[in-house]
């Protein structure tokens, strides 16, 4: 039984700063992405390209293989992710292929920069036979609300370790340029 998903969130939050400051912080900022999945888990490819992953395995005929590259390109008041879709998970039987984009758009306001934020997942899934006895509605249904709760799960940590990572930044960086007279 192949089944498709996809799922899509978004989150807003306000920074104290002008959007090109906020930018300089999002731009190839490989200490947040390691914050937002685990320093572990990222290994910069190239400028603006990182891997992330986690050590996968084989046993009794499965192969996880939890790899994604992500590419980051960041243009004026924008920047974009984008992973192509990838093989996490493979079996005679199971077969998962996801990839994702989402962008962080800079809205200035002020002295405020508003940060919109979306992610869009998508993933393709080859079951097990014996799961074609079940209607397919309902295994439909079942995964596409769980890859929804995941991205949703996600997304709602992004919020408060933005601020949080943000105000540290702004503070080292304030500090560095202060001290070297910028």
């Amino acid at each position: 039984m192949d089944v498709e998903l996809d799922a899509y969130t978004e989150r807003t939050v306000t920074l104290s700063a002008a959007p090109c400051e906020v930018a300089r912080y999002f731009s190839a900022n490989e200490a947040l992405l390691g914050k937002l999945i685990g320093p572990e888990r990222v290994t910069c490819q190239g400028p603006g390209l990182y891997r992330v992953a986690t050590r996968g395995f084989s046993a009794l005929g499965l192969s996880v293989t939890p790899c994604f590259d992500v590419a980051f390109t960041d243009r004026p008041g924008v920047t974009h992710m984008q992973s192509k879709g990838c093989h996490l998970v493979s079996s005679s039987d199971l077969d998962l292929t996801a990839g994702f984009e989402g962008e962080a758009q800079f809205l200035g306001l002020g002295d405020e920069t508003t940060l919109f934020c979306w992610t869009q997942a998508e993933a393709r899934l080859r079951l097990p036979r014996a799961l074609g006895l079940l209607p397919h509605g309902v295994v439909h249904g079942a995964l596409q609300a769980l890859m929804q709760h995941t991205l949703d799960a996600l997304s709602a940590r992004f919020v408060p370790l933005i601020r949080e990572d943000f105000a540290a930044w702004q503070a080292e960086e304030r500090r560095r340029l202060s001290s070297t007279g910028g």
